[in-house]
């Protein structure tokens, strides 16, 4: 006899998309909400209700994806800081000759700190994930 999923929907498109798809994009807007609501008022001024509000989702489609808000805090600050490793990697790679050089380092420098204009990065970064807990002190 064949076993058949009741809730297997990855097979399933709503609006063209799959459920892998929707849920990438549900995570991505709710990532935007994280970063300007952590960048602007804060973390812990922050709630489940505000980030839905400005990401335009209920809260069943937030608890899919994270556990609370200090699960989406760690998610936002890990993907700010790759993105600045990346945008300094490149800056790097471009001024790039066989050794390290000057010209490389000011380049990396001017990268890391031009990404900190993002004055929402940059507080996320700074400021917002400081004596959360010790899961994102680590």
């Amino acid at each position: 006899m064949q076993k058949i999923e009741q809730n297997n929907t990855s097979g399933r498109t709503y609006g063209g998309e799959s459920a892998a798809e929707r849920l990438s994009r549900q995570r991505q807007t709710f990532m935007d909400a994280g970063l300007e609501l952590f960048g602007t008022v804060g973390y812990r001024a922050t709630t489940v209700r505000t980030l839905c509000k400005q990401a335009g989702l209920t809260d069943r489609y937030f608890y899919k994806t994270f556990s609370d808000t200090e699960d989406l805090l760690a998610a936002v600050y890990t993907e700010s800081l790759d993105q600045i490793q990346a945008e300094v990697v490149a800056a790097i790679n471009t001024a790039a000759n066989q050794q390290l050089t000057a010209g490389q380092i000011d380049a990396g420098l001017e990268a890391f700190f031009s990404a900190f204009e993002n004055s929402r990065m940059a507080r996320v970064c700074w400021l917002e994930v400081l004596g959360v807990s010790p899961r994102i002190d680590a």
